[in-house]
């Protein structure tokens, strides 16, 4: 289970933060105030270890990889998630993050979220990675994005019943500039018809994603499978409200946010506190009649920042 706080005064130290927004609709700006060193890994470590560890357990189980951490996996030293790709690994970087920063940050409504566990065990495309990277350390390759949504918290009541749900979409990009957030909010471009610089958006844009969401989602079922498993007297109470808002016939309703994510390194082209999404009014383009919670992060050197917390977790 995830049981580490966030780190708050590193956050603070590291982050300068900017929250806006009205009514149903929040937005946080999070601008590095240095590039992310060895020290502010360092601090990082614990949370991102506590992120990792259920996914950790689960894919080394099936590899068939030992995880005491004097012990020899074989022909091959293979552990997650530091064997994953670059690629991969800024991805659930992405993911932990927005856990990281929804904690101790104010958003919209001001509930107080909690993540019990992070959904990674179901990246399938994984599982399967890592079973053969064990048998063949040369079978490395890129993999297929996690199915689903990235990142889901709740908020429990003083019963442990869920109250609320937060259901997010977490991107990091290396450069994201107002055209690659455009492309991610709205959906990606191509131009048709060919050599015609006529261009036009796919509906597979972060806004369009939550219009046709279920109010429900898929991974409310993950993370209830999950709490079964590892805490099941601990959570017992959230377990059944689970239960209640998972039925098909009359489901109990609570309240949903979407969040969305955005990180990256800070591109030279922006100015200091300007955002690529408006801060103070939602977007007319986000069409769900649900609270609305945008965070934006620019560091510098994020690469280094997440090649040296990843190098390291488990060390």
């Amino acid at each position: 289970m995830h049981t580490c706080r966030p780190p708050v005064a590193t956050l603070n130290a590291w982050l300068e933060v900017t929250s806006s927004g009205s009514g149903d609709y929040g937005h946080l700006l999070l601008q590095a105030r240095q590039p992310g060193s060895a020290t502010f890994a360092a601090a990082l470590r614990p949370y991102f270890e506590s992120a990792h560890l259920d996914a950790r357990e689960v894919f080394h189980g099936e590899a068939g990889l030992d995880l005491h951490p004097d012990a020899s996996s074989g022909a091959v030293d293979i552990q997650y998630p530091s064997c994953l790709p670059k690629t991969a690994r800024h991805g659930v970087f992405g993911e932990a993050l927005a856990g990281l920063v929804v904690g101790p940050f104010h958003t919209v409504g001001s509930p107080k979220w909690v993540v019990p566990v992070f959904l990674f065990r179901y990246h399938a495309d994984v599982e399967k990675y890592m079973f053969a990277l064990a048998r063949d350390g040369t079978r490395t390759r890129q993999l297929w994005g996690r199915f689903g949504d990235d990142f889901i918290g709740v908020s429990l009541g003083s019963d442990g019943a869920v109250q609320r749900i937060v259901v997010g979409e977490a991107k990091w990009r290396d450069r994201p500039t107002k055209t690659v957030v455009n492309d991610l909010l709205l959906g990606s471009r191509t131009e048709e018809p060919k050599g015609s610089k006529n261009y036009v958006r796919k509906s597979d844009g972060i806004w369009q994603s939550f219009a046709s969401a279920p109010p429900v989602p898929h991974g409310l079922r993950q993370l209830q499978k999950v709490l079964i498993e590892r805490e099941p007297e601990k959570f017992a109470a959230t377990i059944l409200s689970l239960d209640e808002l998972l039925a098909l016939k009359q489901p109990k309703v609570v309240p949903r946010t979407d969040l969305v994510v955005v990180a990256g390194n800070n591109p030279a082209s922006r100015k200091a506190g300007e955002a690529n999404v408006g801060q103070a009014a939602r977007p007319a383009e986000y069409t769900a009649s649900r609270d609305l919670q945008v965070v934006e992060v620019y560091i510098d050197k994020g690469e280094d920042l997440i090649k040296s917390l990843y190098d390291t977790l488990w060390s």
